[in-house]
């Protein structure tokens, strides 16, 4: 019988036999060891996934590195034993992350700072509406375009109900200025 594999010695540290701590169990605490290497493809009941993913070349070489390197004996020839590891302990991570209501609070503060851009983002539009619709009527005044300028303010009399305060204010004094402007014409 040769020599016990590192992936071997560590499952047997775990105490890994059938029935027992699963390696691959990432919500018992006692068996996980983020200095173990999680290559295996299957569950201790022989049950595994397949999973498709697509990754950018740069990182598949530098996947090839550190595999080719042998410096990892754990991962042998496969990059898919890097993969396979790298994943387990990412899920563990992110599992402590939403345990310890970090990740929480990180989404909380991301949806924040979403939420006043998009204010920011509403009161700068409603500001360029109504100056635009400002000057697209001191435009059409200027050039004595009457009827232009009456269509303009109807439909700028449409358009400004969908506002809230202070813009349709703002909004209905340009209007009132010109109509006055068009009916003293």
């Amino acid at each position: 019988m040769g020599d016990i594999s590192p992936i071997n010695k560590s499952v047997s540290k775990l105490g890994y036999k059938k029935g027992k701590i699963d390696p691959f169990s990432l919500d018992d605490k006692l068996s996980y060891d983020p200095d173990d290497f999680y290559v295996r493809s299957t569950d201790g009941r022989g049950h595994n996934e397949n999973v498709q993913i697509k990754l950018p070349p740069e990182v598949i070489n530098q996947m090839s590195s550190v595999v080719l390197s042998g410096c990892i004996p754990e991962y042998g020839n496969s990059i898919q034993n890097l993969i396979r590891n790298a994943i387990v302990h990412q899920v563990k991570k992110d599992l402590d992350r939403i345990d310890s209501g970090d990740l929480t609070k990180r989404v909380n503060e991301w949806i924040y700072r979403t939420k006043i851009k998009m204010i920011r983002d509403a009161v700068a539009d409603r500001e360029k509406l109504v100056t635009e619709m400002e000057e697209g009527l001191a435009d059409v005044a200027t050039k004595k375009d009457w009827n232009a300028l009456d269509q303009l303010i109807q439909e700028g009399e449409e358009a400004v109900e969908i506002l809230e305060s202070p813009y349709k204010e703002k909004a209905m004094q340009h209007l009132a200025i010109y109509r006055t402007r068009l009916k003293n014409r």
